[in-house]
């Protein structure tokens, strides 16, 4: 599955969604475009959140793919077709590329005809839809 750096963000700085990610990069295989570092680095010093390129190779499951001459044709096809930003053209066209299946939370990837969009809350249990240590209302009673 290739998994968007919006998605990725999550793992990096807090938000609803960080242990929905934890627990999908603890156990499936994900690729991403080199590009997401830079954005995530990015977003990371904006969010005052320090970031060191080993902490994206200790995810041991996640594969970062270089952006090649052939994917940048796709990924500005794709911009222009689908009146997208270069980085979601680039992400797209990886995406298709490597033959997978996109795994993020932005449902504007429903509208990509080419790619199926996997909800990463679709793959993971309970407890990390709710946050670590989070009862479900219902056993609260």
């Amino acid at each position: 599955m290739y998994i968007d750096s919006d998605t990725l963000r999550s793992y990096f700085i807090e938000d609803g969604n960080t242990e929905v990610v934890k627990e999908i990069l603890g156990k499936e295989k994900l690729i991403t475009s080199v590009i997401s570092l830079e954005q995530l680095l990015a977003d990371c010093e904006k969010n005052k959140k320090k970031m060191e390129i080993k902490q994206l190779e200790k995810l041991k499951r996640l594969q970062i793919v270089p952006l090649t001459k052939e994917i940048m044709k796709l990924a500005l096809k794709l911009m222009r077709n689908y009146k997208i930003s270069l980085h979601q053209g680039i992400h797209l066209a990886t995406c298709i590329h490597y033959k997978e299946k996109m795994l993020s939370f932005n449902k504007k990837w429903d509208e990509m005809k080419e790619i199926e969009r996997i909800d990463p809350l679709s793959l993971v249990g309970i407890e990390a839809k709710l946050g670590k240590g989070s009862v479900p209302f219902i056993n609260r009673l």
